[in-house]
């Protein structure tokens, strides 16, 4: 699973927040990328040639099998508000176990 994000960005500290529960009760790996750091230019252009996109969406989450992307989700980059309450924090959560659970059906296939 690869996550996409920044600490600056409110969306990516939520979805940060249920992969990191998410992770914790899955075995399931999941790796984090900040576009931000001047550092990754190199890492940035190789992520943008293998997902197939213009520029990285923030934040966005995808799931790969064998280098190719099962499902991906950059929803919360198009329409993440600046707050979640809790209920809205467990939706989040809620949400991306159904992501996890349909990875590992499509891992298991």
């Amino acid at each position: 699973i690869l996550y996409i994000g920044y600490p600056e960005n409110n969306a990516s500290h939520y979805l940060v927040s249920a992969l990191t529960e998410i992770g914790e009760e899955t075995d399931l790996s999941i790796s984090y990328f900040n576009p931000q750091g001047e550092e990754e230019e190199e890492l940035y252009a190789t992520l943008l040639e293998k997902l197939q996109v213009k520029e990285l969406m923030v934040p966005a989450i995808y799931f790969i099998k064998d280098g190719e992307i099962v499902l991906k989700d950059t929803s919360l980059a198009k329409e993440a508000p600046d707050y979640y309450t809790k209920e809205e924090q467990e939706k989040l959560k809620e949400k991306y176990e159904q992501f996890v659970q349909d990875y590992q059906e499509k891992m298991a296939s």
